[in-house]
């Protein structure tokens, strides 16, 4: 897995669907969630992107529920534990806190609007268009993935395998080779997948809701 770098992918499959009218990045995200709590401000798709909604993080939530990284985790838990949160870490659009959760939600709504499950979607508008055909979201811990290359970290100076057992993709799980990288970089010079016009719109700076640009 390519960890968080998985994110754009995300991201641009969201312009995908509002390039092709399906969506837009000024929807609320009750639309999709209607058993969503209600904030004092509207999260809406826009502030996923951004990392402007103010939701907790799943991976913070999971530890503090009990969780390693090591244990099994799936996109259902993970949606579940983050809608019992009654507050957000700060009003939504007013501040920057980066935030997974977000693009489980993403990866849900890109989901939920395609009739397809996510892996499939990207799968077919992405990756099978630009040949990147080593390239696959991994929604199931379970499913063999042929030349997969074991995550580790050096612990007290010696190299051990971590296993990283979560089925969840959109913020991360993306499984891809640096020869398929190129073909995504090259899209952005001579696109394939997505207009040029809707690229431009991607590569835009995040906006607060106040205009101001979001600061890392």
């Amino acid at each position: 897995s390519i960890g968080s770098v998985s994110k754009q992918f995300t991201a641009f499959s969201i312009y995908l669907l509002q390039e092709q009218g399906k969506l837009s990045v000024e929807d609320d995200i009750q639309k999709y969630f209607p058993d969503w709590p209600v904030y004092s401000q509207p999260i809406k798709i826009k502030h996923l992107l951004s990392h402007t909604s103010g939701l907790r993080d799943q991976w913070g939530l999971l530890t503090l529920a009990g969780w390693t990284m090591e244990d099994p985790i799936t996109t259902d838990q993970i949606l579940n534990l983050a809608k019992r949160q009654r507050s957000l870490n700060f009003e939504t659009g007013k501040g920057f806190g980066y935030s997974n959760t977000g693009y489980t939600l993403l990866a849900a709504i890109i989901s939920k609007v395609s009739g397809q499950t996510f892996a499939a979607f990207t799968s077919e508008n992405i990756f099978k268009p630009l040949g990147m055909m080593h390239s696959r979201f991994l929604e199931d811990v379970h499913q063999l993935i042929p030349g997969r290359a074991d995550s580790y970290q050096k612990i007290n100076g010696v190299y051990e395998t971590i296993e990283l057992n979560h089925s969840n993709a959109g913020p991360t799980n993306l499984m891809t080779t640096t020869a398929d990288l190129t073909r995504w970089v090259n899209n952005f010079d001579h696109p394939i997948v997505g207009s040029a016009a809707m690229i431009r719109e991607f590569n835009k700076i995040s906006l607060l809701d106040n205009k101001e640009p979001v600061i890392w």
